[in-house]
């Protein structure tokens, strides 16, 4: 039996087990890394240790990231572990020598300068409209991009000052089918992984800590309160003041055209969830209060990703302490 046909029957399995998404992401993962690295090779004696190691080796020299290669490695024992469970195939998990945290350089994380966030909020105090009030939500609340395109007004708690992220908005790859959505805003839609095509859904939010209550910042706030008031529909989304949703795509584009207009450098959208991470830090805001509120399972998580962003505040902190002893 070859990867690809026990990859096959790994994805029917999973249909009705996780999400559209996720079932999609699994794809992508076989389609792109592992599917070409095995191609055809013959693993009914299963993946020793040494040949599970040579492929971590191999994508990560051809400049994976740790992190992607660490996903793609669990894809590859899922399917390895059905493969145990429906066809005997010998499978025990490998140990992977992963390069040393001391050697393996962080990504970089850029966000954007407390003075570039606020030519965004002046402009909304100037020239206000939906779609630039959702940068200002994602500046200040560290929402993902599907998670504010999902927004409704039905979410803010306007008593509380809180919103409820609940939902997210995804473009998945799936057959012509129309995707429809049932009660609970779970997306309907038959799936081919070797389909082109792809459809908009509405999925729960990433993990169970990123169904989540946020804070909402003043601004952000008067602004969701003056848009409600005029709608006067709770189950309108945020960004179209309309039923009618923004997928994704479509607001990058938008969030594109103002970083433009106010002369600001173009980060990708999701640095607006490092803006607000990395400030908050600056702020010293305690990390379990950053974790809750990104929706990260642990302040763990959050540290391992953003501490190294505050090399300006710890050299403070340290001439703070100690530069007086030096005069």
């Amino acid at each position: 039996m070859t990867i690809r046909e026990l990859a096959d029957e790994f994805l029917k399995h999973k249909k009705t087990r996780v999400k559209l998404s996720s079932l999609a992401a699994y794809a992508q993962t076989i389609k792109i890394h592992i599917e070409p690295y095995f191609g055809d090779e013959d693993i009914s004696a299963g993946i020793d240790s040494k040949r599970a190691n040579k492929f971590i080796e191999d994508i990560l020299a051809a400049g994976t990231s740790v992190r992607y290669a660490q996903d793609i490695n669990t894809t590859l024992g899922s399917i390895m572990n059905y493969g145990n469970l429906m066809h005997d195939i010998p499978y025990r998990p490998w140990r992977i020598a992963w390069p040393s945290r001391n050697l393996n350089k962080h990504e970089q994380i850029k966000y954007f300068s407390k003075e570039e966030c606020k030519k965004v909020f002046d402009l909304m105090e100037e020239d206000p409209s939906p779609k630039l009030l959702g940068i200002v939500i994602g500046l200040t609340t560290g929402m993902r991009i599907g998670e504010i395109c999902g927004l409704r007004f039905s979410d803010i708690d306007f008593t509380e000052h809180t919103l409820h992220v609940q939902r997210t908005v995804e473009r998945v790859s799936v057959t012509h089918n129309t995707v429809t959505f049932d009660g609970q805003e779970t997306a309907k839609a038959s799936f081919d992984r070797n389909s082109n095509k792809s459809r908009i859904v509405i999925n729960p939010p990433k993990t169970v800590d990123s169904n989540r209550i946020v804070p909402i910042a003043k601004l952000p706030y008067k602004w969701l309160k003056k848009y409600s008031a005029v709608i006067g529909d709770a189950d309108a989304y945020v960004l179209t003041l309309t039923k009618k949703i923004l997928e994704p795509r479509a607001f990058r584009e938008t969030y594109k055209r103002y970083l433009t207009r106010l002369g600001i450098q173009y980060l990708n959208p999701h640095c607006m969830r490092h803006t607000f991470a990395t400030q908050m830090l600056h702020s010293k805001v305690d990390v379990a209060t950053i974790a809750a509120i990104l929706g990260h399972s642990s302040p763990a998580i959050t540290l391992e990703i953003y501490s190294h962003t505050n090399e300006d505040e710890k050299k403070k902190q340290v001439n703070a302490v100690f530069g007086k002893l030096f005069k």
